[in-house]
This record gives structure tokens, C-alpha cells and sequence, in this order.
């Protein structure tokens, strides 16, 4: 995995952290030349002097290491409360876990971090490097964690920031995780049978896989600058590749969308950009607007580290807009669910049920009653007007329920979100007893619009835009995600 360099990476953090809430300040007009001025009274000698407030000092190694051993034991030791407070008021975290990617604001790191700390973990760390800095300073080190079955090993880096007299994390980011032996997290689908896919109105791709160690000569093209904003790079397929040539079929939730083939091999890179960097892109109050190339070249240089091979689909048939998958066309056709939403009936109504007697739901419901006053509503879904969402899956005389209960804004306010997987099974009396699937947990969960058999092993694949759930032991969790660097402000 290639790291973006030190420079980029400081000054688009540095954009995240001071930017929220703020448009980039516009080109000063020109101000007249100063007359000048009359002669001044003497000055008060008693007078106090203003002086500027100084500036962060920058840290010393002794407060490094000692920041260091503090986040070890607190982790070592359980000490949840101690832990949170070496984190600084706004920070961002990156989570690996094998292959899936979560990026998590403030609070959900915390409430990722709170389940991992009710069980007993053992984190190790190798020599730390620092590059010391009075605005940012980051520390790299490879770190060992290791709790009940599971273990995993990789580098890490910590961004560190002064908050009054104290050092604070700023940024976690988990760079890349290799799991121990006897860590199951599940393998992912051959991408022949199973690729995600990403779509424009001037094209569409299919993500095949992590990068290779061949560096692209190509310049970046510019794929998008939307919300999302994408990039491209084109790369020669090893001779032999599965990928020259081959004939696709891409689906939407509903089924088949379009059919195609794979032309062109390279690397894809997309990210969600700061507001205040897509208004530089559309010129803003005062400038041009900038060339593809450049926007394409910015792209590239923040979010290189999350780039992916995957392969330009040419259609022959059909519309792609809106795909999510694709796979080969020479395989047998995969067996699909139906997908319908369930705004009324007695599925949803026991898929609410079934949800809010989750110990994670009851956690959420615990904060929910101590940060919002009375009067509320009784349940925390339905605060400020939110409503959950249940769709039902169908087929092979089986069915699911999928519900995802989110409410409040967060950034000061309350807010919660949780997505449960149940299988559901009618009775005679009209109800359902349903089962929970997926982990009990929402954070790192992504609300899947699809599900298929594309093995034919009996067992579905759950397929969101940039996320693959699949069977792992009794659980249904994500087994492939494609990182989508995020750098816009979550408040």
C-alpha cells in the first residue's frame, strides 16, 4: 500500500479540521494607498502593551511517548473514561479490518470503541517515529491487537494536535490490517462472480481487486466531481488476465441493468472532498474554475492510498447508470431475491420490534432519555420525524427483513443509527418471529440494496454501493467494502 505523502496528507486534514463551516475566504480588493496621518496623542506609559497570544508550542518527544504509554494502558487496562480523554474534541478515524474499511467522526468512534473495551484486549506497539510539529504532528508505528479470537497486525498512524496545555489524537487511521492465524472475517466473492460497480452518465466500472505493485504512467482522468468525485488511471492487464475482454452483465436491486465489455484496465479512486474544495473546483466567487486535469491530478494526490484495480465496462446493451454489481456473462445466471419496502404491515411492525430489544438499540435508547428533554417521543427512532426503513427480501421459500433505525443530526445533538438483518418466519396467527443475522452493531454497517446467490452455494451475498455482507459462522458481516476517503465535514 502506498502512503500519501506527508505533506498532502497535513494540509487535507488541516482543511478538515479548520475548514467546517467555512467557504474559502475570497482575493482581497485593492485598498486605497493610506494618507497620512494626523500626529498621534502621546501614549499612556502606564498603558498595557497587547500583545499576540502565543502560538501552539510544538511537542517535545517525553510528551509523544508519554501520550503513547497513556493509549496503551488505557486500552490494556479497560479504562474507557481515561481513554476518550486523550482524544481531542473533533478527531476522525479510520478502522481496517482485513479488507473492509469503516471511517468513523468522533462519536462513533466512541461507541465503536465501547463494545471492543467489554471484552479484554492485549495492544502492543513496535518503535514509534514522530515528525514533531507545532500544528500537527504525526506518529507512525506498527501496532499488534489481539481480543478473543481474534488478531490482527499493521502500521498505523496517529496525527496529534494541542488542545490548551494537553496532547490530544486528532486522527487515528488503521493504514492496512493483516489478520492473524485463526481470525475469521470471511472471504470475499471471486470478483468474476461478484465485482462492485461504479457508474456515471459517461461510463461504468467494475472493481476488481486491490492495487498492483505496477505504478500507472498515465495521467489522472476525471470521473467525477460530484459528492462523490472519482479518478482514473489506466493500467495494462498482465497478459493471461481472467479480465481481457471479458463479457459482463451488471445488476441493479431489481435485476439485470445492462450488458457489456471489460475494455480497459486501470485504477479508480474516489472521495467525498471538503464543500470548500468543490467550490474552489466550480472557480467560487472570484477565480476560474479549475481544468479536469488539475481537479483529477487533486483527487489522485489525496486519496491515491484508497485506490482499486478495476476494470471500464463498454455497454453493448442496456443503460449501467445505477448499477451496483457485475459479474461474468459466461456464468450460470445467480439466483436473486426479491426487494420490496415495507412502510405498513405486520412485517414491520415485528422487524421494529425485533430491533429495539437489541442491547445496542437499549444503549442508544440510555443516551437518547439523558440528552433529549421532554416531551419526546417514546422510541428514539422516531425523534425529530424520522422513520425507519424495512425492506423485505424474498425467494427460495425464504424470507428477510432488513431495518435501519437512524435519528437526530449529531454534531452537538443527539443521534442514532443501527442496522439489523433478521430472517423472518410467518406463523399462523399472521406475526413474525424473526432472528437476527448481522452483527448488533450499525456503525460499520452499510444499508445493502441487493442480494444474490452468486456462487450457488445456497447462501446469499448482501451488496451495498461499496460494501459485500456474506455468511461468516452464524453471523451475516461485510467481508469486502472499497475505502472511500472522506474529507468533507461531518458537521
Amino acid at each position: 500500500m502506498r502512503v500519501l505523502p506527508q505533506v498532502m496528507a497535513t494540509l487535507a486534514l488541516a482543511a478538515v479540521l479548520a475548514g467546517c463551516g467555512k467557504t474559502p475566504a475570497p482575493t482581497p480588493a485593492p485598498q486605497p494607498t493610506p494618507q497620512p496621518a494626523a500626529p498621534a496623542a502621546a501614549a499612556d506609559a502606564n498603558a498595557p502593551i497587547a500583545v499576540d497570544p502565543p502560538g501552539p508550542s510544538t511537542p517535545t518527544q517525553a510528551e509523544v511517548d508519554a501520550l503513547l504509554g497513556e493509549w496503551l494502558a488505557t486500552q490494556n487496562q479497560g479504562r474507557f473514561a481515561d481513554y476518550q480523554s486523550l482524544y481531542a474534541a473533533r478527531m476522525t478515524g479510520v478502522r481496517r479490518t482485513g479488507a473492509v474499511v469503516k471511517r468513523l467522526d468522533r462519536a462513533h468512534w466512541m461507541a465503536d470503541r465501547k463494545v471492543m473495551f467489554a471484552k479484554i484486549m492485549q495492544v502492543s506497539i513496535g518503535p514509534a517515529v514522530a515528525r514533531l510539529n507545532a500544528q500537527l504532528t504525526q506518529v507512525d508505528f506498527v501496532q499488534k491487537f489481539a481480543t478473543g479470537t481474534f488478531a490482527d497486525e499493521g502500521p498505523k498512524r496517529l496525527l496529534l494536535v494541542r488542545e490548551g496545555d494537553k496532547l490530544r489524537i486528532a486522527r487515528e487511521e488503521m493504514l492496512a490490517s493483516t489478520l492473524q492465524a485463526g481470525a475469521d472475517i470471511g472471504t470475499p466473492p471471486k470478483s468474476t462472480e461478484l465485482a462492485l460497480a461504479f457508474t456515471t452518465e459517461s461510463g461504468a466500472w467494475l472493481v476488481i481487486g486491490p492495487p498492483e505493485p505496477a505504478t500507472p504512467t498515465a495521467p489522472p482522468q476525471l470521473l467525477s466531481r460530484d459528492a462523490v468525485a472519482a479518478a482514473w488511471r489506466s493500467l495494462p492487464l498482465p497478459r493471461g488476465s481472467e479480465w481481457i475482454q471479458r463479457d459482463v452483465v451488471l445488476y441493479g436491486p431489481q435485476g439485470e441493468m445492462c450488458r457489456g465489455q471489460a475494455d480497459e484496465a486501470g485504477l479508480l479512486v474516489r472521495m467525498r472532498p471538503h464543500f470548500g474544495q468543490r467550490e474552489q473546483w466550480q472557480g467560487g466567487e472570484s477565480s476560474q474554475p479549475m481544468r479536469d486535469r488539475a481537479i483529477a491530478t487533486e483527487i489522485w494526490d489525496q486519496a491515491a492510498p484508497a485506490a482499486q484495480r478495476a476494470v471500464h465496462i463498454a455497454a453493448t446493451r442496456g443503460r449501467c447508470l445505477g448499477a451496483l454489481w457485475g459479474r461474468a456473462s459466461n456464468l450460470p445466471p445467480p439466483v436473486l431475491l426479491a426487494r420490496a419496502e415495507m412502510p405498513g404491515g405486520q412485517l414491520r411492525e415485528s422487524a421494529l420490534d425485533a430491533l429495539r430489544v437489541l442491547p445496542s438499540y437499549q444503549r442508544i435508547a440510555k443516551e437518547y432519555l439523558s440528552s433529549v428533554p421532554a416531551p419526546r417521543p417514546v422510541y428514539w427512532d422516531l425523534y425529530d420525524n424520522a422513520k425507519a426503513e424495512v425492506v423485505a427480501f424474498s425467494g427460495q421459500g425464504k424470507q428477510w427483513a432488513l431495518v435501519r433505525a437512524r435519528a437526530g443530526a449529531g454534531c452537538g445533538d443527539f443521534f442514532g443509527e443501527i442496522i439489523g438483518l433478521f430472517t423472518a418466519k410467518s406463523s399462523s396467527d399472521g406475526k413474525f418471529a424473526l432472528q437476527l443475522q448481522s452483527p448488533e452493531r450499525g456503525v460499520e454497517l452499510q444499508w445493502p440494496a441487493a442480494a444474490a446467490d452468486v456462487d450457488g452455494d445456497g447462501h446469499f451475498e448482501w451488496i451495498g454501493p461499496t460494501q459485500i455482507w456474506r455468511e461468516v459462522g452464524p453471523t451475516v458481516r461485510p467481508v469486502f467494502e472499497v475505502d472511500i476517503p472522506d474529507f468533507d465535514c461531518p458537521c
